[in-house]
């Protein structure tokens, strides 16, 4: 069964403290309410082409002030793949996986997997026993309005959100609609999906179906091994489906009620690295996600009540293992929120949260671990458009009923004259240890101790007619990384090191509309800086994180006449070291992408049609050792949407 290893990451000045009981481990806490971002006009990208919207309930304000967005030409050439594969095209965000479909765990800012929160109407989502999501499993068709969060957003999302925070939101119902997308592709890549949505006096119903088969059994070109043809890509065939159910009621003017589900199930082949045995790895995922919710606002007063329900079960297995891999949980979660408006620019939030998590993993040292965490938050927020936003919160909480951690965090966008504003966001890092940390046979360490660190960001933005421009750094220190090695024959958990991880970002965009014509250009670049700090190894001492590449960029031109419209992407990825001595590295590759789309509307009908066409440039590249992405593949798909008049 894959693991992420936790990457390491950033240190402040924090206090906890132990405990002295065995219980078991992972605590996902969150205490935010995602929903519209009507206090956040400082925050919010005023261009049609990118701009995010929290389209969800009007009730309460987003707490999270949503900064990025998925942009037109991502959204036009992948309509139906899946979050990997959008955040694999944004730069500043580094997916790594084995293929297409399949397993895909992110690094943002130098920081692992396990410190990126995935919100689900408000709830974290990860795998309590692995600390991580797939996210090639979450169908971005089915988010429609997601969005992205980045920096340490730890004391609103909860304690795994330090690089950031992936906002699910299928968006808000506006009218009745029937959507079918349909596409193909290279090596028998096929998907469909269909969205149904429709409102009716007070209530509205969201719903989406999908389902995806590849054989993915793309060419292999063997040129490190002389002499040796080229070879297809063999036991990497992928099945999975799903569905998404959002319901809602108005009960007056006041009172919202809310209902959702979400069901997964994916079965994927799992290729061997190449140069090795070819073993018939496979893996099965399935999930279910409920949620109900009550939101109210009463004049000065809102609230949210929230009652959610998640199981999942993981099996793993290969011709190498006398039998599989099994693992499955659940958790309970409930949450409550309450915003007072003291005056017309300030606010109080207070929010609390009791989670049960219960898991069952046959390798564990006892096959089932159950444990129950408590958190709380306090916030105070002033915001006054075109003046300034301070958001100021405390979490105290007591994790993985073993440490007590009190989680500050300091957030504010000052707007300047010219169209210049200032954004700075900081706070505590804390995570505690996972369930496989702790309870995993062999290898597990049940004394291990929590990640504890700081990080920040700082933001100056600048527009003036058509062009915009972000630029920033970051950091983040942290103490106790929770780091996986050899130990003999098996791999064992320690608290090894610290890690720093520094950088800067920048975002240059020309976005132009004249007549029937639109022009968007946006060039990215991300430098990332990281160190491991083990002072009594003088080897790896001050050496680079594996899988951080230092370099990230991209280009991207979108250009629309009337209902034609053509994108083109580059994105280049530098060196990555995959050994922690940094004398091993995967050397660094740019991948192109060209899509042509055409749209046409009339009053009951719309009709869509795309061919993209990924890895223009058919590079060989390994973002993985030893397992190879595919050359140049191309999608043709079409979206039909049907208009219901009410």
């Amino acid at each position: 069964m894959h693991r992420e290893r936790p990457q390491g990451q950033v240190p402040f000045i924090c206090l906890y403290f132990r405990i002295p009981r065995q219980a078991s481990v992972r605590n996902r806490l969150v205490t935010i309410s995602v929903f519209t971002a009507m206090l956040l006009p400082l925050q919010a990208q005023t261009d049609t082409l990118r701009t995010f919207v929290f389209t969800g309930s009007q009730l309460p304000a987003s707490i999270i002030p949503a900064r990025d967005s998925f942009s037109t030409l991502v959204k036009q050439a992948l309509p139906m793949a899946s979050m990997a594969e959008w955040l694999g095209r944004e730069n500043g965000v580094f997916i790594k996986n084995y293929g297409p479909g399949n397993i895909a765990t992110i690094t943002q800012r130098g920081l692992g997997a396990a410190h990126t929160a995935v919100l689900w109407h408000g709830i974290n989502i990860q795998n309590n026993t692995l600390g991580t999501i797939d996210f090639s499993l979450i169908p971005a068709n089915a988010f429609s309005a997601s969005g992205w969060q980045p920096g340490n957003v730890n004391s609103l999302a909860g304690v795994s959100a330090t690089g950031g925070a992936l906002v699910l939101d299928p968006g808000e119902v506006r009218e009745n609609q029937v959507g079918i997308q349909l596409d193909g592709g290279s090596f028998l890549n096929f998907g469909q999906a269909l969205n149904l949505r429709f409102t009716a006096g007070r209530h509205s119903i969201a719903a989406n179906g999908w389902h995806r088969y590849t054989k993915n059994n793309f060419p292999i070109p063997r040129w490190q091994e002389m002499g040796l043809p080229e070879k297809n890509r063999r036991n990497a065939q992928l099945q999975q489906g799903g569905a998404t159910f959002d319901y809602s009621y108005r009960a007056g003017k006041h009172i919202k009620l809310l209902a959702s589900l979400w069901y997964g199930n994916s079965k994927r082949q799992v290729p061997a690295p190449i140069y090795t045995a070819e073993l018939n790895a496979r893996q099965n995922d399935r999930f279910v996600r409920a949620l109900a919710g009550l939101e109210g606002i009463y004049a000065k007063h809102s609230f949210s009540l929230k009652q959610a329900f998640m199981a999942e079960d993981l099996y793993y297995a290969d011709d190498g293992l006398s039998q599989g891999s099994y693992s499955g949980f659940l958790q309970w979660i409930t949450d409550a929120q309450y915003n007072f408006r003291i005056h017309k620019h300030h606010r109080l939030f207070a929010g609390a949260q009791y989670t049960y998590q219960r898991g069952f993993v046959p390798a564990y040292q006892a096959p089932y671990i159950a444990l129950h965490n408590v958190s709380t938050a306090l916030g105070y927020l002033y915001t006054k458009p075109g003046k300034a936003d301070v958001r100021v919160f405390l979490r105290p909480g007591w994790f993985a009923s073993r440490w007590f951690a009190l989680v500050p965090q300091l957030a504010f966008t000052l707007p300047f004259r010219h169209g210049l504003s200032l954004h700075m966001q900081s706070g505590r890092i804390f995570r505690a240890p996972t369930l496989n940390d702790r309870y995993w046979v062999p290898g597990g360490n049940p004394t291990v101790l929590p990640e504890d660190g700081v990080g920040g960001d700082l933001q100056l933005q600048w527009g003036k007619g058509p062009f915009s421009l972000k630029a920033g750094a970051f950091a983040n220190y942290l103490k106790n990384r929770i780091l996986w090695i050899p130990d003999g024959i098996y791999w064992s958990v320690t608290n090894m090191d610290n890690t720093l991880a520094a950088g800067a970002e920048t975002r240059l965009r020309y976005l132009q509309s004249w007549k029937e014509h639109t022009l968007d250009i946006t060039g990215n670049y991300t430098y990332t800086f990281t160190q491991l700090l083990r002072t009594s190894d003088s080897l790896l001492n001050r050496k680079a994180l594996i899988y951080t590449p230092a370099h990230l960029a991209s280009l991207s031109i979108y250009y629309r006449w009337r209902f034609l419209s053509l994108g083109y992407t580059q994105r280049y990825v530098s060196r990555r070291f995959i050994t922690a001595d940094n004398n091993q590295f995967l050397p660094g590759y740019t991948t192109a992408d060209l899509t042509v789309s055409a749209e046409k509307k009339w009053e009951k009908l719309s009709l869509s049609g795309y061919v993209t066409l990924q890895n223009l440039m058919d590079q060989y590249y390994e973002v993985v050792a030893l397992r190879p992405m595919p050359g140049i593949q191309v999608t043709i798909g079409t979206n039909i949407l049907i208009h219901i008049r009410k």
